[in-house]
């Protein structure tokens, strides 16, 4: 009996203690039934390329704000003030150079037949469009002598290694048709 008295009383005093805790409003979720299959309407595919188009102008947008602020960096180095063209021509210098190295990986990848030779292709192809997109601004906004010296110096390169991926595209699907038979 006095167990019992004893457990009444510790309930009281729990009950007690819990009146005594301030108490929000619970709302009532239902929850999602883990063996339900949702109606194929409501099943989204995901897109690969509307994502990959995403990321590039995700890219593309950061890769422009990074050029500008280079650009106007280059312009007031410590060695002096550089001209805006000048500024311009080694910003795509730079591109120029990181794209043919990426190239170059590529087209020995693609060579040796490796697993990673699509990815390092897509990297490229990433490097020539950064550069052809910055060149392209470069020759077709702003003012009419920094056109004229961008086009005089960076022609000739940025035209030379789209030849080389074109040629590598080519080869690429050479060998793709060749397996395919």
């Amino acid at each position: 009996m006095l167990c019992r008295t004893a457990v009444h009383l510790l309930a009281l005093r729990a009950s007690y203690l819990q009146s005594m805790i301030p108490r929000r409003a619970i709302s009532y979720r239902p929850r999602a039934n883990p063996h339900s299959i949702p109606p194929r309407s409501s099943i989204r595919q995901p897109d690969p390329k509307s994502e990959l188009e995403a990321k590039q102008k995700e890219i593309d947008s950061k890769l422009e704000a990074e050029l500008e602020a280079e650009a106007e960096e280059q312009a007031e180095d410590d060695t002096g003030p550089k001209s805006k063209q000048e500024a311009k021509i080694e910003v795509l210098e730079d591109l120029y150079d990181t794209a043919h190295n990426d190239y170059e990986i590529a087209f020995e990848e693609t060579l040796n037949k490796s697993t990673s030779a699509s990815l390092d292709r897509e990297a490229a192809y990433v490097a020539l469009t950064k550069l052809r997109m910055v060149y392209d601004d470069a020759t077709c906004k702003g003012e009419q002598s920094i056109r004229a010296a961008v086009g005089r110096r960076m022609m000739i390169r940025v035209r030379g290694l789209e030849d080389l991926f074109g040629d590598l595209e080519r080869r690429v699907e050479k060998e793709e048709k060749g397996e395919g038979n």
